[in-house]
């Protein structure tokens, strides 16, 4: 799961709830231009934005002053993703009440859209700054200056110091609203991020606390353990998931993944059968089921399965050449040799395959080849496979070298 998705969530979050969160402010608008207002809200909580624009900006052009109605046509705007108009009109909100911290909060959702995190954080951290001047109950503001150092780390050369940030950020949204959902979620990972897996723990347990009925923290909380190694917690965890919700692809899964870290492939094989009951188009359950047939010696099984894992998603690339390491295991050296040029087709720097692949011209006294791919193998390697690479280096010297 990516963040995108998240993203687009929170805005929409805030595009809705901010029409009943405007402050008193000095400026008394006139009854009529109220009334307008109020009935775009109504006509946003529909759905209907046509109808909510028209509301919005009736009432602005009857009272020019009325900060709340221009916040509302940016905020129309902004749903279209229509952003430089909608700037325009937070903007002029901010001008007429400018201790108001919701116009700069959504200033920050539009350059936030637009990955211009510098500004994103500065109109954030204004709204921050507003809120405690007001009630200090400015969840949001924190939690999207979180969300931003989170993308923003996703470019930096060190994410460290903007995950730090984000933490900072999203703890305080969290104390000052403890059902934030994806608050608890994002801390969880980014603590996961850092290593720190009691916290993330900690904020896995909150974010089920909040939303009981998502599987989804569940089953983060299981990946995590298994990551840590422990298969038996996890297991727990991807079986809470399918409780919660039984139909689950992505649980049942998971569950099986737990039963290979526990080598119990028996259960194994029978979850993910299950799963493509559900689903039989899985990509993943059959790249599983063959993987598990492997672990058993059962390489006709395996090549049956990755061979449909390859069928529904052509390019991938893990299917390919665990494909190829299968012909190897069944000693049909053409089929591997062909299947690893496909893995390389997909990533022509996917080390595993190259090495693979020298190996099995190396053995059928083809120097030429097996030389070439050794080369290449050394390169796309770096500081993975280090005892590979010694191996590769010291045949390389043996065959004459890279030309």
């Amino acid at each position: 799961m990516t963040k995108k998705p998240l993203l687009v969530l929170t805005a929409l979050l805030v595009l809705i709830a901010s029409p009943t969160w405007g402050k008193k402010k000095k400026h008394v608008p006139i009854d009529l231009a109220v009334f307008h207002n109020n009935e775009g809200v109504r006509q946003l909580a529909l759905q209907d934005l046509e109808r909510a624009m028209w509301e919005f900006k009736t009432a602005a052009e009857l009272d020019p002053l009325y900060a709340e109605a221009h916040n509302n046509v940016g905020l129309i705007y902004k749903y279209r993703a229509e952003y430089d108009p909608a700037l325009d009109y937070f903007k002029t909100a901010i001008k007429l009440d400018p201790q108001w911290p919701t116009p700069y909060n959504h200033v920050g959702t539009v350059y936030l859209a637009k990955g211009e995190f510098a500004l994103a954080i500065t109109y954030f951290t204004k709204a921050t700054q507003k809120a405690k001047k007001t009630d200090d109950k400015f969840a949001d503001a924190w939690y999207n200056l979180g969300l931003t150092y989170l993308e923003k780390s996703r470019k930096d050369e060190n994410p460290k110091e903007s995950w730090k940030k984000a933490i900072g950020a999203m703890k305080k949204a969290t104390q000052i609203d403890a059902r934030l959902y994806h608050a608890h979620l994002d801390l969880a990972e980014t603590y996961r991020k850092l290593g720190d897996w009691e916290k993330a723990i900690l904020r896995y347990r909150l974010a089920i606390e909040t939303r009981p009925t998502d599987p989804a923290p569940w089953k983060k909380l299981g990946e995590l353990y298994l990551e840590k190694g422990d298969p038996v917690k996890a297991e727990e965890s991807f079986a809470n998931a399918r409780r919660v919700d039984p139909q689950s692809e992505e649980a049942l899964i998971a569950l099986g993944e737990s039963y290979l870290q526990q080598q119990r492939y028996g259960d194994a094989l029978s979850t993910f059968v299950g799963a493509l009951k559900i689903n039989p188009k899985s990509a993943r359950a059959h790249f599983d089921l063959g993987y598990t047939y492997g672990l058993q010696g059962n390489h006709r099984e395996a090549e049956t399965s990755y061979k449909k894992a390859i069928e529904i998603l052509p390019d991938f690339l893990e299917a390919h050449y665990n494909l190829g390491t299968t012909y190897i295991a069944l000693n049909s050296f053409q089929e591997a040799i062909y299947t690893l040029q496909e893995a390389l087709r997909i990533d022509k720097n996917h080390a595993p395959s190259l090495y693979d692949l020298a190996q099995i011209y190396d053995s059928q006294n083809q120097s030429r080849e097996a030389s070439a791919y050794f080369c290449q193998f050394v390169k796309a390697a770096g500081k993975k496979y280090p005892d590979q690479t010694r191996l590769a280096e010291g045949r390389i010297k043996q065959l004459g070298g890279c030309h």
